[in-house]
């Protein structure tokens, strides 16, 4: 669909396209003002500042991220604190801790944040879809909106349908409408100001976990609202900790799955689906019945480590593409897993290259354990 797409694909399970199609920027601060990169910017750093243009894509992870320029295609972005306010060409993905939308948006914009501000001047041609904890949405969405927040705020054009979910308390601004139909689930019954256009039907839903009590009227948007966010955090906290404790281990794993890539994920593949039946074909059995739970067993543990070695190997490859080198510590763990949590947010593609970097994990692991436990036996 996009070349963002092509490219995150290709490297992701080849590691192998040369570093000059792009430019790459890591460290502590990271500033570029003025002019036009006339290729795609990728940016790791504690604070980056973009004010120059940008002819291609932006992928940026940082704890401040700001971006003033413009640029032609899509932005990824993952931080604490991000701005945006220069125009996009294509879709955006955003997942941080305080957003700030000022853009012209030529595709879908995607956020996941605890406070996320969409402003007036805003314009998004396709749709929109927010997490949060507080959401202010006062911009343009040319179609559908969707909300999953606690605190959501409404005051501007919607040409499509709004649904909104899991919230506490909804507002809709005087200078906000609405072309489709309006569906939300809240504690309270929206009051919509008179002169506001609604232009479909107007729906309340009951809260899924309102029959669960205090949680589900006071603490559940919240919860839905940091969701990704706390996703995020604990593959980030397990990831880093297997790194620094199982270091050799780690290593092994990392150089193991380059190395054998393609092989190691057919392996895991055809593992992910004998496994479990040989299992179940030996529990039926008296006599088999202790070594199908040790292999069942087994099978859910490394299933379980592959999911969490598939950032730390996205993060070795990362490592080889622009180091040249595989290297496998805790910062390019952090790096490779948070990349990989931003590409999950592109539908489909996004599932799809997790699910080959946890099978190509899987399958590097079966082999280590098949090397380590049958063969020296």
């Amino acid at each position: 669909m996009k070349k963002i797409l092509i490219l995150l694909l290709s490297f992701f399970m080849l590691a192998a396209f040369s570093a000059s199609a792009a430019t790459f920027r890591v460290g502590e601060v990271y500033e570029y003002k003025g002019g036009v990169i006339a290729d795609d910017l990728y940016i790791v750093g504690g604070a980056i500042d973009v004010t120059g243009d940008i002819n291609g894509d932006g992928i940026l992870v940082g704890g401040d991220i700001s971006v003033l320029g413009n640029v032609t295609e899509d932005i990824l972005a993952a931080g604490g604190a991000i701005r945006l306010l220069g125009s996009v060409g294509d879709d955006v993905r955003v997942v941080g801790g305080d957003v700030t939308v000022s853009s012209r948006i030529g595709g879908d914009l995607v956020v996941a944040g605890g406070f996320v501000r969409i402003l007036s001047d805003s314009i998004i041609a396709g749709e929109a879809v927010i997490v949060g904890g507080t959401i202010v949405m006062n911009g343009t969405v040319a179609s559908n909106l969707t909300i999953y927040g606690e605190e959501v705020t409404i005051n501007g054009p919607v040409n499509g349908d709004v649904t909104l979910r899991f919230s506490k308390k909804v507002t809709i601004g005087e200078d906000a409408s609405i072309a489709g139909n309006l569906t939300y689930s809240a504690l309270e019954e929206v009051e919509i100001p008179e002169g506001v256009l609604i232009g479909g039907e107007v729906t309340r839903v009951e809260l899924p976990m309102k029959k669960f009590g205090k949680f589900g009227k006071e603490d559940f948007g919240k919860f839905v609202g940091f969701l990704i966010l706390g996703k995020i955090l604990l593959m980030l906290v397990t990831g880093v900790l297997a790194v620094l404790v199982f270091k050799q281990f780690s290593r092994t794993v990392g150089g193991q799955t380059y190395a054998n890539f393609w092989k190691h994920a057919l392996l895991g593949f055809v593992a992910l689906i004998i496994v479990p039946i040989a299992a179940v074909l030996l529990l039926v059995t008296m006599l088999g019945a202790y070594i199908g739970f040790l292999l069942l067993g087994a099978y859910i543990l490394m299933l379980a480590v592959a999911k969490v070695y598939a950032g730390i190997v996205a993060g070795a490859l990362l490592s080889k593409w622009i180091m040249k080198k595989i290297i496998v510590d805790w910062k390019w763990a952090l790096l490779g897993i948070t990349a990989l949590q931003v590409i999950l947010l592109i539908p489909f593609l996004g599932n799809l290259v997790a699910f080959i970097l946890i099978l190509a994990t899987f399958g590097t692991l079966g082999t280590m354990a098949y090397r380590r436990f049958w063969l020296t036996r």
